[in-house]
Protein backbone atom coordinates (compact mmCIF):
# COMPACT_ATOMS: atom_id res chain seq x y z
CA UNK A 1 0.00 0.00 0.00
CA UNK A 2 2.70 2.47 0.80
CA UNK A 3 4.55 1.57 -2.26
CA UNK A 4 1.46 2.26 -4.11
CA UNK A 5 0.83 5.88 -2.21
CA UNK A 6 4.42 6.86 -3.67
CA UNK A 7 3.96 5.71 -6.96
CA UNK A 8 0.50 7.97 -7.13
CA UNK A 9 2.62 10.72 -5.36
CA UNK A 10 5.30 10.37 -8.07
CA UNK A 11 2.62 10.61 -10.69
CA UNK A 12 0.99 13.48 -9.24
CA UNK A 13 4.09 15.16 -9.27
CA UNK A 14 5.12 14.10 -12.82
CA UNK A 15 1.73 15.61 -14.22
CA UNK A 16 2.59 19.09 -12.41
CA UNK A 17 5.99 18.69 -13.72
CA UNK A 18 4.34 18.50 -17.61
CA UNK A 19 1.76 21.03 -16.48
CA UNK A 20 4.51 23.57 -15.57
CA UNK A 21 6.48 22.88 -18.47
CA UNK A 22 3.72 22.99 -20.99
CA UNK A 23 2.79 26.79 -19.49
CA UNK A 24 6.72 28.09 -20.83
CA UNK A 25 6.35 30.06 -23.89
CA UNK A 26 8.45 28.56 -25.90
CA UNK A 27 8.67 32.12 -28.09
CA UNK A 28 9.69 33.76 -24.53
CA UNK A 29 12.49 30.80 -24.13
CA UNK A 30 13.57 31.64 -27.59
CA UNK A 31 13.71 35.07 -27.25
CA UNK A 32 16.04 34.69 -24.17
CA UNK A 33 18.40 32.78 -26.09
CA UNK A 34 18.99 34.67 -28.73
CA UNK A 35 19.57 38.06 -26.51
CA UNK A 36 21.86 35.57 -24.40
CA UNK A 37 23.33 34.89 -28.00
CA UNK A 38 23.49 39.17 -28.65
CA UNK A 39 25.16 39.74 -25.76
CA UNK A 40 27.83 36.86 -25.93
CA UNK A 41 28.55 37.88 -29.59
CA UNK A 42 28.95 41.44 -28.18
CA UNK A 43 31.56 40.66 -25.78
CA UNK A 44 33.53 38.83 -27.91
CA UNK A 45 33.14 41.56 -30.51
CA UNK A 46 34.64 43.65 -27.96
CA UNK A 47 37.69 41.67 -26.58
CA UNK A 48 38.22 41.23 -30.09
CA UNK A 49 38.74 44.90 -30.67
CA UNK A 50 41.01 45.34 -27.56
CA UNK A 51 43.11 42.66 -29.32
CA UNK A 52 43.55 44.41 -32.68
CA UNK A 53 44.48 47.40 -31.03
CA UNK A 54 47.50 45.57 -28.99
CA UNK A 55 48.23 44.00 -31.95
CA UNK A 56 48.01 47.95 -34.20
CA UNK A 57 50.34 49.12 -31.16
CA UNK A 58 52.83 46.52 -31.22
CA UNK A 59 52.87 47.07 -34.99
CA UNK A 60 53.78 50.55 -34.73
CA UNK A 61 56.13 49.91 -32.07
CA UNK A 62 57.97 47.50 -34.06
CA UNK A 63 57.87 50.00 -37.43
CA UNK A 64 59.38 53.22 -34.37
CA UNK A 65 62.05 50.87 -33.40
CA UNK A 66 65.69 51.89 -34.44
CA UNK A 67 68.07 49.29 -33.90
CA UNK A 68 70.97 52.66 -33.02
CA UNK A 69 69.09 53.53 -29.94
CA UNK A 70 68.66 49.98 -28.78
CA UNK A 71 72.32 49.80 -28.50
CA UNK A 72 73.77 46.75 -30.70
CA UNK A 73 72.10 44.66 -33.15
CA UNK A 74 71.22 41.67 -30.97
CA UNK A 75 69.17 43.44 -28.83
CA UNK A 76 66.86 44.99 -31.56
CA UNK A 77 66.54 41.51 -32.73
CA UNK A 78 65.57 40.54 -29.91
CA UNK A 79 62.83 43.11 -29.41
CA UNK A 80 61.50 42.13 -33.15
CA UNK A 81 61.29 38.17 -32.07
CA UNK A 82 59.45 39.11 -29.47
CA UNK A 83 57.29 41.81 -30.99
CA UNK A 84 56.48 38.67 -33.65
CA UNK A 85 55.77 36.93 -30.98
CA UNK A 86 53.08 39.07 -29.52
CA UNK A 87 51.57 39.60 -33.00
CA UNK A 88 51.29 35.83 -33.53
CA UNK A 89 49.98 35.17 -30.21
CA UNK A 90 47.46 38.15 -30.52
CA UNK A 91 45.95 37.08 -33.56
CA UNK A 92 45.29 33.71 -33.17
CA UNK A 93 43.19 34.90 -30.11
CA UNK A 94 41.53 37.14 -32.25
CA UNK A 95 41.04 34.10 -34.66
CA UNK A 96 39.61 32.13 -32.11
CA UNK A 97 37.06 34.88 -30.96
CA UNK A 98 36.25 34.99 -34.85
CA UNK A 99 35.28 31.30 -35.00
CA UNK A 100 33.59 31.78 -32.14
CA UNK A 101 31.69 34.53 -33.00
CA UNK A 102 30.84 33.02 -36.49
CA UNK A 103 29.69 29.85 -34.76
CA UNK A 104 27.06 31.77 -32.23
CA UNK A 105 26.05 34.36 -35.47
CA UNK A 106 25.21 31.05 -37.53
CA UNK A 107 23.48 29.55 -34.14
CA UNK A 108 21.76 32.92 -33.76
CA UNK A 109 20.50 32.85 -37.79
CA UNK A 110 19.25 29.23 -36.91
CA UNK A 111 16.88 30.88 -33.88
CA UNK A 112 15.61 33.63 -35.62
CA UNK A 113 14.83 31.90 -38.49
CA UNK A 114 12.39 29.76 -36.75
Amino acid sequence: MEDFNKNKKYQTNSQNSWEELSEIDPSSERQKEIEQIKNKISKLEQQDEKIQAQIQEALKLTREADPEEMGDVHSYGNFLDRADYEIERLSEQSYKLSVEISGLEFKLSKLEEN
